[in-house]
């Protein structure tokens, strides 16, 4: 199951933890309907305000 998760990323050329990490942290708060923003090949990282 992991591995379905990790070949998307790579094909995107995401780094999977990055990934991961930003996905699982935005879970919480994000719509159900707009689950399909954080698959590989539609997310977009989130910018932090300090990095911006």
């Amino acid at each position: 199951m992991l591995r379905s998760l990790v070949a998307p990323c790579k094909q995107s050329g995401i780094e999977p933890f990055a990934w991961f990490r930003d996905v699982l942290s935005r879970i919480p708060t994000h719509s159900i309907t707009r689950l399909g923003e954080l698959l590989p090949h539609n997310w977009k990282p989130m910018t932090c305000p300090a990095e911006a």
